[in-house]
């Protein structure tokens, strides 16, 4: 593969199309890795990770794990060079869900690459992963926009078409303040929910990357964040 980005070709690429399941012991492992059991006598927290409360389902945010369907394959994505997993970071997360994902469910999902902007020294790289039942295409569960940043990879001069605004941020105080412990060994147990990309466990990965210690995956924050917002609202 020529060692330049083509925009035009990726853009639209299906990067793949694949099941998923959501298996209930991956939805436990999800909801104790963004702090659903920090208190473990907190009953409120068993629907989360415990299967025979009478309410047991998945906390909403559970979508965001289909990334696995797509995240080393992404790399062979035509239009887009090899390049190293050290060099990419997970910059903004989008996620709509239309039906519940219910504990031990198996759905279809598609990656494409939906954009890709130059950002001067680095890429921007946008993938859309749309969960759809497997039994009625017609049913859709979550979509999914991963923006990811791609260092190196920049200087191609296209822009990019997908626009999505951004809310600006209000100036005035936070209507709640929310401090939420992390245990030091999190992003351990994350990964086993998907993400294996190795800056968030070995230090020498990290320092290549460009941090002084592994860091706790992005989406592992978005859950907490997620989970700070349903708690106090």
């Amino acid at each position: 593969m020529e060692n330049k980005v083509d925009p035009d070709l990726a853009r639209g690429q299906v990067i793949c199309e694949d099941e998923y399941e959501f298996t209930e012991d991956l939805c436990k492992l999800y909801a104790m890795s963004i702090g659903f059991n920090i208190d473990p006598l907190n009953e409120d927290d068993f629907k989360f990770h415990y299967e025979y409360d009478e309410d047991y389902t998945t906390f909403p945010t559970i979508a965001v794990l289909s990334l696995k369907v797509c995240l080393l394959k992404m790399f062979d994505t035509p239009g887009l060079p090899r390049f190293n997993i050290l060099n990419l970071l997970h910059g903004e997360q989008y996620l709509e869900n239309f039906k519940a994902i219910l504990p031990g469910t198996t759905v279809k999902a598609k990656a494409v690459l939906a954009d890709l902007a130059d950002k001067g020294k680095g890429m921007l790289m946008t993938v859309k992963i749309d969960l759809i039942d497997k039994e009625d295409e017609s049913v859709l569960y979550s979509t999914c926009y991963m923006k990811f940043y791609v260092k190196n990879l920049g200087g191609f001069g296209d822009k990019g078409k997908l626009t999505q605004e951004i809310p600006a941020i209000p100036e005035r105080e936070p209507d709640q303040i929310h401090e939420c412990p992390t245990q030091p060994n999190l992003a351990l147990f994350y990964r086993i929910c998907g993400d294996v990309n190795p800056l968030h466990v070995i230090p020498s990965a990290a320092e290549m990357a460009g941090f002084e210690r592994p860091i706790l995956h992005g989406l592992c924050t978005y859950g907490i964040v997620a989970r700070a917002v349903f708690e106090k609202y």
